[in-house]
């Protein structure tokens, strides 16, 4: 990039950093110290007090200037004590974009906007790498990989030549906190490197054989999008939109991002729109707008592509472009929006596996026992199993209800049975827990139902509704005509 970064190293392997502890935070005075088995070295720069250390078999332990370590078998108040293990004595990779951060300022504090891509994040070409005072480290440099930097800063000592660099790496320090391959080393130094074009220099680390190093080892979190991008030199989906811009010759990054800025990015309300411009391996200008949605990004992003546009239609006059292409993104798995099964669906399809399946057994079956000459044979109905009847001939169970008496099953006093049918009855008949009881006949006339004879059909007493009395005389008549029509 035409603007070349400082990257400061985050990891460090300091004894008083409640990060490399496991529980979190600095051992006290009844905690007894794990130094790992992995341990290259620790860095113990404070006195400090502790019940028991336990040391590796290699490794170093660094004790800072006048610094003490005492020992105590005395309780200590608000310590927890037990065992802590220090998590810091493994390598980190140089090519892990969490161990960088963008870094500016007299103290090379990290920046609070860093790089949206991930290769950026990673030093890349013409940057300027800084290891922090006071701190030592455990960087692993094994990896393949190739990067000019301009300058790399470690303990008030700036090696500006590869030549120097190479002398300190290959030092007993130097090999102690950094590990380097055999032969070759990745990093060049050259202080007086330029990037020689206006629209700048690519960063390098988008490259294939690198970029896959360097999404290898990061994490994707989960975005709040349904069309996502992918942009060049990132190794997540995320929400937005993305340019891919050939420019004329006299192209000027710095001013790019200028016009851009002051055009659509005056507004307050913008400020959740992170703009990104990069230049990629292929010679390509990338212009990369997100947010967490994507939603105004892509707000802005037509309207970018619009004064795009028109600029190339009157040759380049404002922003120097020459073609354009823009992506506002695509479905993570399918054209459609996902579709949740209901019930029914989801009942359906485990029928139709468990149908297919079955048939398939069937088939393959059938297939085997051709192959090899065996013969299916059906049961003949006479094997199969039948279920219990009654015989043909002789007595069949009857029900004898003995008259005038009905069954009356022991129930409680304050339930009516109702009627206790005989043949259903789960209780035995004339067992000791029926008791017999002599019918009564009541003295009742039989009431002959009253029906409407007319044609107007039966008068249903339920909806109440008066109707006149048909003439029998007339009904005779009618029947008799229709007979003699008949």
């Amino acid at each position: 990039d035409v603007l070349a970064d400082n990257k400061k190293w985050l990891p460090d392997t300091n004894f008083n950093n409640p990060k490399n502890w496991s529980p979190p935070g600095i051992p006290c005075g009844d905690a007894v110290v794990i130094l790992p088995t992995t341990l290259r070295v620790v860095y113990v720069q404070v006195n400090t007090t502790m019940r028991e250390m336990i040391l590796p078999v290699s490794g170093e332990l660094i004790l800072g200037q006048n610094m003490n370590i005492g020992f105590t078998d005395q309780p200590q108040a608000n310590c927890p004590g037990g065992d802590v293990d220090f998590d810091a004595g493994h390598m980190e990779s140089w090519l892990n974009p969490n161990n960088w951060c963008n870094a500016s300022g007299r103290d090379f504090s990290c920046d609070l906007q860093q790089p949206v891509l991930d290769t950026e994040r990673v030093p890349c070409n013409l940057d300027s790498v800084i290891f922090p005072l006071d701190h030592l480290f455990a960087v692993d440099m094994s990896e393949s990989f190739n990067v000019s930097l301009k300058s790399f800063k470690y303990q008030r000592v700036t090696y500006t030549s590869t030549s120097d660099l190479i002398r300190y790496l290959n030092s007993t320090d130097g090999r102690l906190l950094f590990h380097t391959p055999e032969g070759a080393l990745p990093i060049t130094i050259d202080r007086n490197q330029k990037c020689q074009y206006g629209k700048g220099c690519p960063c390098g680390n988008d490259k294939p054989e690198i970029a896959n190093l360097i999404c290898s080892q990061t994490k994707c979190n989960p975005v709040k999008c349904y069309d996502v991008i992918r942009p060049v030199g990132s190794c997540c989906n995320l929400c937005g939109v993305v340019f891919n811009i050939t420019v004329g010759q006299d192209f000027n990054l710095q001013n790019f991002r200028t016009e851009i800025r002051s055009r659509f990015f005056a507004s307050a309300n913008d400020s959740a729109i992170v703009v990104t411009t990069s230049i990629t391996s292929d010679n390509f200008v990338q212009l990369l707008l997100t947010d967490t949605t994507g939603d105004l990004s892509k707000d802005i992003g037509r309207q970018i592509e619009a004064d795009l546009q028109q600029d190339i239609q009157l040759g380049g006059l404002i922003f120097n472009v020459k073609e354009l292409t823009v992506s506002f993104g695509s479905p993570v798995y399918s054209t459609q929006r996902g579709h949740i099964l209901n019930t029914r669906e989801i009942t359906g399809i485990s029928v139709a596996v468990v149908a297919v399946v079955i048939g398939t057994i069937t088939v393959i079956i059938l297939i085997v026992c051709k192959n090899q000459g065996l013969k299916i044979t059906m049961p003949k109905l006479s094997d199969l199993p039948r279920l219990p009847r009654f015989p043909s001939k002789g007595p069949r169970p009857t029900a004898h209800v003995t008259p005038g008496f009905f069954f009356q099953p022991h129930t409680s006093p304050h339930i009516d049975p109702g009627f206790a049918n005989p043949l259903y009855d789960t209780a035995t008949p004339l067992d000791d827990n029926v008791v017999f009881k002599e019918m009564k006949v009541m003295g009742l006339s039989e009431e002959l139902p009253t029906f409407d004879t007319s044609d107007r059909g039966f008068q249903n007493p339920m909806y109440g509704v008066e109707q006149p009395l048909s003439d029998p005389t007339s009904v005779d008549i009618k029947h008799k005509a229709k007979d003699s029509s008949i």
